[in-house]
């Protein structure tokens, strides 16, 4: 995966601010947050990526908490999916399983 650098004022920079931005909006400061500082790191993200309402968006801004969460669902499948491999390759072979009808068979004549 390449690491390349973008600009604050890319259209991908300021697509994931503001997929962050609405994260933060629909975060619910626990017991003891100083929700003032949320707010504080708001206002530098909108004033560095220089992100207002008249930019050009189109649509809603990504749900990084789907993003996530589909994240996690696409992980437990594919761990799912190892699991069961998992389980199938620790069964004999087709050619391990033909051996021993063929010896048990030698076996009762």
């Amino acid at each position: 995966m390449s690491h390349n650098r973008i600009t604050t004022d890319s259209p991908l920079s300021r697509r994931i601010v503001r997929s962050f931005l609405h994260f933060l909006n629909h975060v619910e400061p626990s017991p003891g947050v100083d929700a003032e500082g949320i707010e504080v790191a708001r206002e530098c993200l909108v004033e560095a990526f220089k992100i207002n309402s008249s930019s050009s968006v189109t649509g809603d801004p990504d749900s990084l908490i789907d993003i996530f969460k589909s994240f996690d669902a696409n992980k437990q499948c594919d761990r799912s999916k190892l699991d069961s491999v998992k389980a199938s390759s620790s069964a004999p072979s087709a050619p391990d399983a033909l051996k021993s009808m063929v010896v048990s068979r030698v076996d009762r004549w």
